[in-house]
C-alpha cells in the first residue's frame, strides 16, 4: 500500500476500510476461541471441522493469503 504511490487520502480510506472489517472478525474469533476454553469440549468431527476452520482463518489472516 505504501510502494504504490497512493496519495494520503487513499491510504488513509484503505486503512479505515481494512480495521473497519477487521476488527468484527477479530472480536468473533476471539468469542469462538473463549467459547472452545469455557465449554465442554469434546473432540467429534464437527467439532474439529470448526477448530480447524479456526486455525486456517487466523493462518490466512496473518499471511494474507
Amino acid at each position: 500500500m505504501y510502494l504504490v504511490g497512493l496519495d494520503h487520502r487513499s491510504r488513509t480510506m484503505y486503512s479505515t476500510i481494512t480495521i473497519m472489517i477487521s476488527l468484527p472478525a477479530t472480536i468473533k474469533m476471539v468469542n469462538w476461541t473463549l467459547s472452545l476454553v469455557n465449554g465442554a469440549l469434546k473432540l467429534d468431527v464437527p467439532m474439529l471441522f470448526a477448530i480447524s476452520y479456526m486455525f486456517f482463518f487466523t493462518v490466512a489472516g496473518f499471511t494474507g493469503m
